[in-house]
């Protein structure tokens, strides 16, 4: 994405007839659009490794966090929260154990027993720190997109009202055609 924004920057540029001391606000535009895609790849890459990733995250040992990573944060921002998933997980054993009549971990591993609202479900603590690793994924990935969303946005009217409050702009860009 950087290197297509970058050469889509480049022949813009080279389009755009040259205009004294000011940047055309296009080029404006895309700068700041650069800016934000370089912004963007180190949290995606942060995301991805804390969703797929095999340890478990070292911020939730501490109570507060984890009340607020897997039940709180969830909610407000549309995702389901740790106690639905499980619910899902619950669901989904059920499910495969009367499919097969087996109530064994998939990974072969000791069942560990997570209660929740009626009953128990029997998920391995490898499976536990994957889900919980991706309900923080989704949640931070939510977060981030409401926070550059929002930063987008601003940087686009302060580029208008920039563009606006300027009408010397325009009116010497009309008189050189």
């Amino acid at each position: 994405m950087v290197l297509g924004l970058t050469v889509f920057q480049l022949l813009v540029a080279d389009i755009l007839p040259p205009y004294g001391d000011q940047s055309p606000i296009l080029s404006l535009y895309l700068s700041l659009n650069f800016g934000l895609t370089c912004l963007a790849m180190p949290i995606s890459v942060l995301n991805i490794y804390i969703a797929y990733g095999d340890r478990r995250l070292m911020f939730l040992k501490y109570p507060t966090l984890r009340k607020l990573f897997l039940q709180y944060l969830p909610k407000a921002v549309g995702v389901l929260s740790y106690s639905e998933r499980v619910g899902n997980v619950q669901n989904e054993n059920s499910r495969h154990r009367k499919e097969l009549g087996n109530p064994k971990v998939k990974d072969g591993s000791t069942p560990h027993i997570l209660p929740t609202d009626d009953s128990h479900v029997y998920i391995s603590p490898v499976e536990q720190i994957k889900l919980e690793a991706r309900i923080v994924a989704l949640v931070s990935d939510r977060i981030m997109f409401v926070v550059f969303l929002v930063s987008f946005f601003i940087l686009l009217t302060v580029i208008l009202v920039k563009f606006n409050g300027n009408p010397e702009i325009l009116s010497d860009y009309c008189k050189q055609e």
